[in-house]
């Protein structure tokens, strides 16, 4: 009878120590998965971060082209204004060289140097 019930006594120890080890492994594979849920949770915190810190680095690269592209649209205009002011400088230029052809006074009162030069002569 002892013996049998030392067998028993045995059998339920080793039941008892297989079921707080398979405990333990389930707490330690909990316990990893638990880690593991943690750092992903807070690597993709980081990606979150980083995609909202090239979010604000687009925003502000689309308000510097913005600005630039308004730099570009004022110096092209002041362009556009320059070159109809020449056009416009050199139609006067024409008038006045047509009216003085007109008048007679191509020839008349200019240097050779001015005749070779095709100036017009500007008295003062």
């Amino acid at each position: 009878f002892n013996q049998q019930h030392n067998q028993q006594h045995s059998q339920q120890q080793q039941q008892h120590s297989q079921q707080q080890q398979s405990l333990l492994v389930q707490q330690r594979e909990e316990e990893y998965a638990l880690q593991v849920m943690q750092q992903r949770e807070t690597e993709l915190r980081d990606i979150n971060r980083q995609m909202h810190a090239v979010n604000e680095i687009y925003k502000d690269l689309g308000e510097v082209v913005e600005q630039q592209q308004d730099q570009i649209d004022e110096v092209e205009d002041k362009f556009a204004g320059a070159a109809d002011a020449t056009r416009r400088g050199l139609e006067q230029i024409d008038k006045a060289k047509v009216k003085s052809e007109r008048k007679g006074w191509r020839n008349r009162g200019k240097s050779d140097e001015e005749e070779k030069g095709g100036g017009v002569r500007v008295d003062k």
